[in-house]
């Protein structure tokens, strides 16, 4: 019965970072794969676990990311990917545009208010905004909370929403060696140059080449 099996962590599974929303789950030696427009149910999730898990430590979690050029070989466009970026879905399109705003609001409003991850979703999607002109940069939390007219403790909350939905990653300061030191601030990413593209506002005085760098940069 699912009473006798222990279930691991379950690991929350995000569209954003997953090849065409696939996460494939190796539990057990029982093989799970979750795919799908819409986030499966996490109860779900779990019930897969507790018939699949027999004592802890049994699971591995494998996240597909978007694509690389090396897997789009000779179908492998720069331009097409610093437009609308890498993630499958989005590639295979014949719509790309209007699937990547679609992909937007499933995954990162809806996414967020159907989780009840916050209740002040202007608030949150001000912020979403703001985050992206923080694209391959320093991440400066101070900035982003005043620009969008957020508390600081809350934008804080936000971004860790980014990084659980898996619609955000952040790379570190490389150090030669494990050290006590100062705290230093991460580079933020949207994960796929698409999304921060379609997140970023727009004005007509833009320059297209800071946008364009900012979107190499992250792929």
């Amino acid at each position: 019965g699912a009473g006798e099996h222990h279930a691991a962590d379950v690991a929350r599974i995000r569209g954003g970072a997953k090849r065409e929303n696939h996460a494939f789950h190796h539990i057990g030696g029982v093989g799970v794969e979750l795919c799908g427009v819409v986030q499966p149910d996490p109860g779900v999730i779990q019930a897969w676990y507790l018939l699949a898990v027999g004592r802890p430590g049994r699971a591995l979690s494998c996240h597909m990311h978007p694509f690389v050029p090396s897997e789009l070989k000779k179908e492998f466009s720069l331009k097409k990917s610093l437009t609308h970026g890498m993630v499958p879905i989005v590639h295979a399109a014949k719509n790309p545009k209007q699937t990547l705003a679609s992909y937007v609001h499933t995954y990162v409003t809806q996414e967020v208010q159907l989780e009840g991850l916050t209740r002040n979703i202007a608030a949150f999607s001000r912020f979403l905004q703001s985050a992206s002109f923080s694209q391959a940069s320093v991440l400066n939390t101070s900035a982003v909370a005043a620009d969008a007219a957020v508390e600081r403790k809350v934008v804080e909350d936000y971004f860790q929403i980014l990084r659980d939905l898996m619609l955000s990653v952040e790379l570190p300061v490389f150090s030669r060696r494990a050290k006590r030191d100062l705290i230093k601030k991460s580079k933020f990413f949207f994960f796929d140059c698409g999304i921060f593209r379609q997140i970023k506002p727009g004005g007509p005085l833009d320059s297209e080449s800071e946008i364009t760098g900012a979107a190499l940069e992250t792929l």
